[in-house]
This record gives C-alpha cells, structure tokens and sequence, in this order.
C-alpha cells in the first residue's frame, strides 16, 4: 500500500502569485491630484559637538587621582581643577569646549570668584571674549533696573492710582445721572 500524496491546492498555483503589481493610475485629467506629496528628506540637525562623556572629561584627573590616593586626594584634585578653571578663564578668549569638559566635572564652589562666571559663560550671559565682560555686565545690569522700573510699582503708588481711577468714575457716573 502506498501513501497517497497530497495535491497542491490550485488556489496556490494561481497566476496572481506570479504577476507584476499594477501600474500607476493615469493622471487626472481635470487636474485633481489625490496622491500624498512626496516630502522631501528632513535637513540634518545643524553639527553641534555633543558634550564629552564622563571618561573623556575626566581623562587628565584620573591619573592625578591614581597618584594622590590616601588622605586628601579629594581636595588636591579639587585644587587643581580650581586651578584649571582660573587659568581657562584668565584667557582673552574663553575657549567654551574646554570649560564645558571642566565644568562637567563639577564646578568648584570656594577658592576665588570662579563659579559665577563659569555659569553666566556657560549659559550665554557673557559674551566668550573677556575684554567685553565689563561692558556686558554694566548693560545687563541698566536692563535689569529698566524692567524693574517699569514691572514693579511700589505699593503706595499703585493705591493712589487706584484712588484717582475710582474716584473720576465715580464723577462720570454722578454726571451721567445729572444729565
């Protein structure tokens, strides 16, 4: 007795397996264009550096760190990224990616005026070219008094205003009723 062998179904011995995909609808002939616009490809994002890992920013404190090991490794290394810092800012140009590799190891709070501007650098405050600090300082600082003066009213005077403001409605609504 031999075993019976299946047949392949016909649906699957169809031509519709084997024929190319049809083609394109002709264009309208009216001018009506249903199909979806091709977008172009999105532009690249502009080439900005992305910031050092911690490895890279580290890599000239490790092996000062290996060779202060005992008791305060933690501060001499702190010295000299103190020392770092004053000498990266000490330039007539602040080299920025050179403050960022030292800031990501942390900005150092005492030793010297340091850390303010670090982070007035570090977030566009203060121009990279030292020489302009003085004069940035002293426009950002008349800003600040123009925005207070005309933001923020004393007290006293905003009473009065309203004082004045009621009482002039106040004469308006009597000569209204007069009249």
């Amino acid at each position: 007795m031999g075993k019976k062998v299946k047949a392949v179904p016909e649906w699957l011995n169809s031509p519709i397996w084997s024929t190319p995909p049809p083609a394109p609808a002709p264009a309208d002939p009216f001018g009506a264009d249903f199909a979806r616009p091709v977008a172009p490809p999105p532009e690249p994002p502009p080439s900005v550096p992305p910031p050092p890992m911690y490895e890279q920013a580290v890599g000239s404190y490790a092996g000062r760190e290996r060779e202060e090991e005992g008791a305060g490794a933690g501060a001499a290394l702190r010295a000299h990224l103190l020392a770092d810092f004053k000498s990266a800012l000490s330039k007539k140009m602040v080299n920025m990616g050179e403050l960022r590799r030292l800031a990501c190891l942390g900005v150092p709070d005492g030793g010297g005026d340091v850390r303010p501007p670090v982070w007035k650098l570090l977030l566009g405050y203060l121009p990279t070219e030292r020489s302009l600090w003085p004069y940035e300082l002293e426009k950002k600082r008349s800003q600040y008094s123009a925005y207070k003066d005309e933001f923020l009213l004393n007290p006293v005077v905003c009473q009065r205003r309203h004082r004045q403001r009621s009482e002039l409605l106040l004469q308006a609504v009597t000569l209204v009723e007069l009249w």
